[in-house]
């Protein structure tokens, strides 16, 4: 289980947004045993130090399924038009493409297996471990990798690296203690 947080986001495209909810946090908690995910919108009220949740749409777990194609809500289709309203059509689904190969080599002190991935018209040159307990994931096709990744290559260039687990340290992070409590309860 992992969570994913981008802060102030969405809802704060101007200034006075951020104003009015300046505790606005967007959280995606990912349950790779469940291969599924739901998005939390969250407001932290300091003065009563209270969290409030979003109405604007159901917490709900969401099916991941990257080897099958995706079914859309009537909301995700209008949404998906918006977005590629410049484009001539909404891009077609295709499935991510593994190739696994014999290569190995240590990473971090892991011991890493090798896997290319095709997923749409992107690339990834994939490193992962199977000896932690810890599977982590926070992209779709990931979710069909047998093990924790460790490093992935975009372009020939560094696109992410997992570098340690440790213990959650509130202060070091953006996100309120209080949130995380309440979001876990609902987990």
């Amino acid at each position: 289980k992992a969570i994913s947080f981008r802060q102030d986001t969405t809802l704060t495209s101007g200034d006075s947004t951020r104003n009015i909810m300046p505790n606005h946090e967007i959280l995606s908690l990912f349950d790779k045993k469940q291969n599924a995910t739901k998005t939390i919108t969250t407001y932290y009220n300091k003065k009563a130090d209270k969290v409030f949740f979003s109405n604007r749409k159901p917490d709900v777990w969401k099916s991941i399924a990257p080897d099958k194609e995706p079914v859309y809500s009537e909301n995700e289709k209008e949404w998906l038009e918006l977005v590629y309203k410049k484009f001539d059509s909404i891009p077609q689904w295709t499935a991510p493409v593994y190739q696994y190969t014999d290569s190995a080599k240590t990473i971090h002190g892991y011991n890493c297996k090798n896997v290319y991935v095709k997923n749409g018209k992107r690339e990834y040159n994939v490193w992962y471990t199977e000896e932690m307990h810890y599977n982590w994931c926070f992209e779709d096709f990931r979710f069909l990798i047998p093990g924790t990744v460790i490093y992935i290559e975009y372009d020939n260039m560094p696109y992410l690296e997992f570098v340690s687990i440790e213990d959650l340290d509130y202060d070091k992070i953006p996100l309120k203690e209080k949130i995380v409590k309440e979001v876990l309860k609902r987990w």
